[in-house]
């Protein structure tokens, strides 16, 4: 039986030892590669969620803004109301008591 060269064996164990330090590497950045796009879309799931908090609070912003506007109008009107009403009691109040009155 003939004895393997020894630097065959080395060389086979160093192409070996080569390919499975390969083939880690491979599986270790497709493994980087998994956990990166996870975390984007975990990122663009979070973006997107306050995104649309974003938008809930503005159109409450809004709801609320319009309900303050309604409320001043409302009260603008009442009081334009009670000021017609007072300045009709007035003109009364000196058409009677001018009627007397003769120039």
């Amino acid at each position: 039986m003939n004895n393997p060269n020894p630097y065959l064996i080395y060389l086979v164990a160093l192409g070996a030892l080569l390919l499975g330090a390969l083939v880690g590497f491979m599986i270790k950045q497709l493994l980087v590669e998994n956990k990166r796009k996870a975390q984007n879309l975990k990122a663009d799931h979070i973006i997107t969620e306050a995104k649309e908090h974003a938008r809930e609070i503005e159109l409450e912003a809004k709801d609320n803004a319009l309900q303050i506007t309604q409320k001043a109008e409302d009260e603008l009107t009442r009081r334009r109301i009670e000021l017609t009403k007072e300045d009709d009691r007035l003109q009364n109040v000196v058409k009677n008591s001018t009627a007397g009155w003769k120039i």
